[in-house]
């Protein structure tokens, strides 16, 4: 009975540590059944590892005791459930969709061969470093596709360029004007569009075994983040939010509601106090007064030797005045007069 009781006590102690050290909660995965995944995803400007580096930011307020598997972990599992895979076709198929995009005889072959490489990105989009490789793709279908005159087509690709980078701007020096208009009504149209298309999200929450998948993504801004919550049966996003990740406050995740919350507020903590006053936060603490008769305190209008001297120039003025008054009264002078046009 005891190495029952210490078999039990050492399985929890292991639970417990995987749970909670770095990385561990996604060991713990095999111990304990997950209900959670987040998935970082690199953004038009950002590198995964910075996509990384945001859901640290965003996991430091997560209150729920839920076992939660972490980004690295999510994507081993991915990668060894044919993402690895699906990233290497890409890059092979890539490379003769631009042997023969360059040659521009066979474009119907061609849109094949780009279709199938963009095709195969997406599936491994949590393990892209960065999107470069297929936001150039989805541009080169998009300009097969307008030559082609397939506007239904060029509309499906564009949407989803703007889905992977919604701030998409193409250079109307290099691109044809009428590819630039569609890629600006395409980002009008995805002002309310997730990130992830349902079939993939179902893909991965089968794969990681979870019910719910938080998705985390870099954004053009200043430390912005898209945080958006998807949930496996459906592979519908539930919510979205767009935060700077410094300003989370808390995560929290339930399940029997299969809802996510992200709290954000200005940061909280103890006041600044500096080292020289030991005042409350909002009081200014001000010098003590000077006596007014100290020298370096009192204004110059305030001493007496300033008064007593304009006192003398005005009354030494005054007489002088008086004089030469008395004098001009007896001898009076001619004047000549100017009249000086000031307009």
């Amino acid at each position: 009975m005891d190495r029952e009781h210490s078999w039990r006590a050492a399985a929890t102690l292991v639970t417990v540590l995987a749970l909670w050290l770095p990385g561990g909660r996604a060991i713990a995965q095999d111990a304990v059944e997950s209900s959670v995944a987040v998935v970082t995803l690199a953004g038009a400007q950002a590198t995964l590892g910075q996509a990384d580096i945001a859901a640290d930011e965003l996991l430091r307020g997560v209150s729920s005791d839920l076992p939660v598997i972490l980004p690295a972990r999510a994507r081993e599992v991915l990668a060894a459930a044919g993402g690895q895979a699906a990233l290497e076709r890409a890059r092979r198929t890539a490379e003769d969709a631009r042997r023969e995009l360059r040659a521009f005889q066979d474009l119907d072959r061609t849109a094949t061969l780009l279709d199938g490489s963009i095709e195969a990105y997406l599936n491994a989009l949590p393990l892209l470093e960065a999107l470069d490789e297929p936001l150039r793709l989805l541009i080169d279908l998009a300009t097969v596709e307008l030559a082609r005159d397939r506007g239904d087509r060029l509309r499906g690709v564009l949407d989803t360029a703007v889905r992977l980078d919604p701030a998409l701007e193409l250079d109307p020096r290099e691109i044809p004007p009428r590819l630039v208009q569609a890629s600006l009504e395409a980002r009008e149209r995805s002002r309310d569009v997730s990130v992830l298309p349902e079939r993939l999200v179902r893909r991965i929450c089968e794969a990681l075994a979870v019910q719910g998948l938080v998705v985390v993504q870099p954004r053009p801004g200043p430390a912005l983040v898209l945080v958006e919550w998807y949930l496996a049966g459906t592979g519908r996003r539930e919510r979205s939010w767009l935060v700077e990740a410094d300003e989370v406050r808390s995560v929290g995740v339930d399940l029997e509601a299969l809802a996510l919350t992200v709290s954000v507020g200005p940061a909280e903590g103890p006041p600044e106090v500096s080292d020289s006053a030991e005042a409350a936060p909002d009081e200014v603490v001000e010098p003590p007064d000077r006596p007014d008769d100290d020298p370096a305190r009192t204004p110059w209008y305030r001493r007496w030797w300033v008064w007593t001297l304009i006192g003398a120039v005005v009354v030494g003025g005054a007489a002088v005045g008086t004089v030469f008054g008395v004098t001009s009264a007896q001898e009076p002078a001619d004047l000549d007069l100017e009249v000086v046009d000031h307009w």
